[in-house]
């Protein structure tokens, strides 16, 4: 999102809050194959992602990303920071002006790569689940990164043909560990899907 944008992918906990500004829902697509990076985040024409922010006070705002222009090898997403543009090349999905990939293949536990000026990812799981409004999903893949200039550790846990479902940036200060954590409350991948988004009532707007 912009990394993810809580652009993330991203360096602070303010970055990660930008990433996931957007809002929409569907149900997830049916799955294909093999696990890519495309299947991870599907950058295509239409989608969108919304979710419940907390900021560590126990309440939620809504943050909204989405795929603004998609074309061969290429996909725009906007969110709190702006436009991200990302090139979809065989290896991964590429951050062009951050210079680094977002997601790489190979896809397995242990492998690393750079994600961002100083910052390195790593997977650390294949098999997680996240539970959310938007539902509960399996097989997922929990990436780590570490070297922000804050300190913040970034985890992002994708959901195959679903994208990000969970977003949680940890930082450790004098005071204590504050903690940002983004839960996907509706989506959709495309344009062709006119499901109305899940929306808690008790979330402000």
């Amino acid at each position: 999102m912009n990394r993810m944008m809580i652009t993330v992918r991203h360096g602070s906990c303010a970055c990660l809050l930008l990433w996931i500004v957007g809002c929409a829902s569907a149900p997830a697509a049916k799955p294909t194959d093999a696990l890519t990076p495309e299947r991870l985040y599907p950058l295509v024409a239409g989608s969108a992602w919304s979710y419940d922010v907390d900021m560590g006070t126990g309440e939620t705002v809504l943050a909204i990303t989405r795929v603004t222009e998609a074309s061969a090898g290429q996909a725009s997403v906007q969110g709190g920071e702006g436009t991200t543009r990302y090139e979809i090349r065989p290896d991964g999905i590429y951050r062009v002006a951050g210079g680094a990939y977002l997601l790489k293949a190979p896809l397995q536990v242990g492998a690393t790569w750079p994600s961002g000026p100083g910052m390195q990812a790593e997977i650390v799981r294949l098999d997680a689940a996240v539970d959310s409004p938007a539902g509960r999903f399996s097989g997922c893949v929990e990436v780590l990164e570490r070297g922000a200039s804050s300190g913040a550790l970034i985890t992002t846990t994708y959901c195959p043909d679903v994208g990000p479902a969970l977003v949680v940036s940890a930082l450790t200060l004098q005071t204590g560990e504050v903690k940002v954590v983004a839960r996907l409350r509706g989506y959709q991948i495309g344009d062709g899907s006119a499901v109305q988004t899940r929306q808690n009532p008790a979330t402000p707007k």
